[in-house]
């Protein structure tokens, strides 16, 4: 099976170029495909496995972003971590799955951490400590959180908050990742109450009701 849009088979290589109106797309072998360890901000995967089903029963819609690694015949994912966690789980089911569409990816860290936000926001949403801790490190390159808001499509303060979210202990994190508490409780919270453990108390009492 090649997973492309039209549903062309190559078996001549695992790098060819895939002529299109979007711009170059690259068959790649799933197995020439790396995950940098830590670099995903998504924690949360969800349905893996209908995803997985989608794609072998119509193909993959979406083109996996990644960057071709410097001397090696490897392609690093940027893009698509649950479309390739679903590809994998339909090669563990028994699909041959022998190439996927890449599109090739030639920015920085920056520009990586950028494409997660903005590609993560139209597919599955990244939940609000993703998105705090993508923009955390957007902070930590040294932009500016005007500049941030602008290059993403939010609001200034939307920025600052997902920055205060960013910096609340593991506990917190945990409750709003998991759904216990959104993030706009929790913020309104922070507001209202000093210190850490106040706020893990309140915040703790807000979730057993």
């Amino acid at each position: 099976i090649t997973l492309n849009h039209k549903k062309k088979e190559n078996t001549m290589n695992t790098e060819v170029v895939h002529e299109t109106k979007r711009t170059d797309i690259m068959l790649v072998d799933p197995k020439n495909l790396v995950v940098k360890e830590g670099f995903n901000v998504r924690t949360d995967m969800g349905d893996i496995e209908a995803l997985s089903e989608s794609i072998v029963a119509v193909g993959l819609q979406i083109p996996l972003k990644a960057k071709k690694m410097r001397g090696e015949d490897k392609w690093e994912l940027v893009d698509g971590h649950r479309r390739y966690q679903a590809i994998l789980l339909a090669m563990e089911n028994g699909h041959d799955i022998k190439f996927v569409e890449v599109m090739p990816f030639k920015g920085n860290d920056e520009d990586q951490v950028f494409s997660m936000i903005i590609t993560g926001t139209g597919q599955k949403p990244l939940n609000d400590i993703e998105q705090a801790d993508a923009i955390k490190r957007l902070v930590n390159f040294g932009y500016k959180p005007e500049e941030i808001a602008k290059k993403i499509g939010k609001s200034t303060p939307y920025i600052y908050n997902l920055i205060t979210l960013a910096g609340v202990g593991k506990k917190i994190k945990d409750f709003i990742s998991e759904g216990s508490i959104s993030g706009g409780t929790v913020l309104q919270i922070i507001k209202q109450v000093d210190g850490d453990d106040a706020q893990l108390k309140v915040v703790e009492e807000a979730v057993s009701h």
